[in-house]
């Protein structure tokens, strides 16, 4: 809010109260209250258009738009979700952002270390455990592209992660080499 909004709003909560409290452009409100509401909107609106952002959110970003919304009420769908279990939260974020530990995070950041899959010959990739792994158990075939078009994304893959206990944590992380 600039300063004038702020003056004209305390002139008018310093004004005899009416029957229905104060008012402000012709809405009741609270002082405290209402200058709650207006920073948590324009937050909330400049957070949903961030989250829009390929520059804001990386390239790295589960593609589907309905992982992109975001809500400062008690963590977000997601996090209200599965706020019970801080290492399902955790692995269910890596997986969202590819910020797990596996060999693709790795090669981009550890290129000296072991990128491939434990249990195959393959480069250890978020597309590579999502779809082909033979490790895991996945409700269908290419289930990335599922998780890619699903309308309930986030409940397909936390499905899989609590199937799969150890995708995309540290505990699947790649062996070091020999």
């Amino acid at each position: 809010m600039n300063g004038r909004t702020c003056r004209q709003v305390d002139v008018k909560l310093t004004e005899p109260e009416s029957s229905t409290g104060p008012q402000y452009r012709g809405e009741v409100v609270d002082g405290h209250a209402y200058a709650r509401q207006r920073v948590t909107g324009g937050v909330t609106k400049e957070w949903h258009l961030l989250a829009q952002l390929p520059s804001h959110i990386g390239h790295s970003f589960l593609p589907n738009s309905r992982l992109r919304k975001v809500s400062h009420i008690k963590g977000g769908p997601f996090l209200a979700a599965f706020g019970d279990s801080s290492p399902l939260a955790a692995r269910l974020a890596r997986t969202i952002l590819n910020h797990a530990p596996i060999g693709e995070f790795r090669s981009r950041f550890f290129p000296h270390e072991n990128i491939t899959c434990n249990w195959c010959p393959a480069r250890q990739t978020r597309r590579h455990i999502l779809n082909s792994c033979t490790h895991y158990n996945r409700p269908r075939e290419r289930f990335l592209e599922f998780l890619i078009n699903s309308s309930e994304p986030g409940a397909h893959l936390a499905s899989f992660l609590t199937d799969n206990m150890t995708a995309f944590s540290f505990t699947d992380a790649p062996a070091p080499r020999i």
